[in-house]
């Protein structure tokens, strides 16, 4: 099964998302979804290696911390909250 590509809010929704050109995420259009410059954390979705794309300045931001998105990465081995709204995607859909 691949991975569910998709955006976890700060909120907790959590929106499916497909690149705009039905392959990969360009630069662009990975920062609107996260609101910045991005920061790529290597986690697993369901014991598959993904990325976790996060706004690089989240905390200085002053970005709201996203629950969901922290119990994600400290589930699989992370250490550290995360702010911001966040994308998790296969590690290859980034170009």
């Amino acid at each position: 099964m691949p991975i569910q590509t998709r955006i976890i809010k700060t909120d907790g929704t959590e929106v499916p998302i497909k690149p705009e050109n039905g392959r990969h995420f360009e630069l662009k259009e990975i920062q609107t979804h996260v609101g910045g410059y991005i920061e790529l954390v290597r986690t697993k979705d369901a014991g598959k290696d993904c990325l976790m794309v996060c706004d690089e300045d989240g905390i200085a931001k002053r970005l709201p911390q996203n629950p969901k998105a922290t119990q994600f990465y400290l589930k699989a081995g992370g250490g550290s909250p995360i702010f911001g709204n966040v994308v998790i995607c296969g590690l290859r859909q980034i170009h």
